[in-house]
């Protein structure tokens, strides 16, 4: 099963604006579809098993602000 643009592009701006805070990202706008901080960090899980790199260089760089 593949991931959709919209998915990637949703989990990218939760973790670039909140790291792994999932409550505040169940808080956020962007939170169309008004996921439980669970399901949120099942869609993050999701992005990281497959593409563990890029998910890596997000909290590196979120860090670095």
């Amino acid at each position: 099963m593949g991931i959709s643009n919209d998915m990637i592009l949703y989990v990218r701006h939760m973790v670039e604006n909140y790291g792994e805070d999932y409550k505040a990202m169940a808080r956020d706008e962007q939170n169309y579809y008004q996921d439980t901080p669970k399901q949120i960090m099942r869609k993050i899980n999701l992005y990281k098993r497959h593409h563990p790199q890029e998910y890596e260089a997000l909290l590196t760089s979120r860090t670095k602000q």
